[in-house]
C-alpha cells in the first residue's frame, strides 16, 4: 500500500503539472533517439518524476524513456515513461498519462509488483499492488468489454493485424495514441483488444499498464501468441504487442 500511494502521488504530480505548464517551446526538439524525439515537455516530464520520486523518499535506480538506465545503486528499478502520449498533449488530445512501475533488480516486464498510471487531462489514477488494482484508490474489476479494438500497424502489415481483427467481426477499430491508456481501456472493459505491430513500443510504454492488466486476469502475447520475454534493465523494444480482453 505504502509503495502503491508513493507512486500514485508521483504520478499524479506530474500530471498536474503538465496540464497546468504552459510554455511555447514545450514542442522543441532536444534530441533524437532511434525513431523517436525527445522534445523539451518530455525533458520537464521526466525531471518532475525525479523530484517526486526524492521527495517520496524513493532512492531506486531508474529506467526512463528519455534518459535511459540511471543506477543508484539500489535493489529497485522504478520504469517510467513521464509523458505517453505527447503528439496527444501537445495537441490538446486528452489522451495521455504519466507511469511507473516498480520492479525488483534483474525483473522482467511482467514481473512489476506496484505502479500507478495517472491520466493528464481528467484526475484518474490507475494503480496495482500485489493484491489488485484499483481506479482512484478503490479496488476493481474487468466489466464486460464494448465493440472496440484499438490496433497500430503499417499498411504492410494488414494481413497480421486482419488475423487479429477476424476474432472480433463486427468490432469497431481505433488508434488512440496512448499505449499505457489503450491498455488499461481493454483492461477495464471498454475494448475488447489491443495490439501493436509496428516495433516501436519500448517497456517503458506499457510496463505499468501491464501490471495493472495482469492483476485483472489478462495477459498480453506477441503477435505470434509467445510469451513477452523483455527485460526492464534499460529501455528495451517490444516489436509486437496482443492484449485480448
Amino acid at each position: 500500500m505504502e509503495l502503491r500511494a508513493g507512486l500514485e502521488k508521483v504520478a499524479q504530480d506530474v500530471a498536474h503539472f503538465l496540464r497546468e505548464v504552459r510554455d511555447d517551446s514545450l514542442d522543441v526538439v532536444i534530441k533524437k533517439h532511434g525513431t523517436d524525439y525527445t522534445k523539451k515537455v518530455d525533458e520537464l516530464a521526466e525531471a518532475r518524476v525525479f523530484e517526486g520520486l526524492e521527495r517520496e523518499g524513493f532512492h531506486f535506480d531508474v529506467v526512463s524513456e528519455e534518459s535511459g538506465r540511471t543506477v543508484r545503486g539500489s535493489d529497485y528499478v522504478v520504469v517510467v515513461d513521464p509523458l505517453d502520449g505527447s503528439t496527444n498533449y501537445l495537441s490538446g488530445i486528452p489522451w495521455c498519462s504519466v507511469s511507473l512501475a516498480l520492479f525488483h533488480k534483474g525483473g522482467r516486464l511482467l514481473d512489476s509488483f506496484a505502479g500507478a498510471v495517472a491520466e493528464i487531462y481528467r484526475d484518474v489514477v490507475y494503480s496495482y499492488d500485489e493484491e489488485g488494482s484499483y481506479v482512484n484508490g478503490v479496488r476493481t474489476s474487468r466489466k464486460r468489454p464494448q465493440e472496440v479494438v484499438i490496433g497500430y500497424f503499417n499498411s504492410s502489415q494488414w494481413e497480421q493485424a486482419k488475423r487479429i481483427l477476424d476474432d472480433f467481426p463486427g468490432a469497431k477499430v481505433r488508434s488512440l495514441g496512448s499505449a499505457s491508456l489503450d491498455m488499461i481501456n481493454v483492461c477495464l472493459g471498454s475494448s475488447r483488444a489491443y495490439f501493436d505491430l509496428r516495433g516501436r513500443l519500448r517497456n517503458v510504454d506499457v510496463a505499468a499498464s501491464l501490471g495493472f492488466c495482469l492483476r485483472l486476469g489478462l495477459r498480453p502475447t506477441s503477435f505470434d501468441g509467445s510469451p513477452l520475454e523483455v527485460d526492464v534493465d534499460d529501455v528495451r523494444q517490444i516489436q509486437s504487442i496482443v492484449l485480448r480482453g
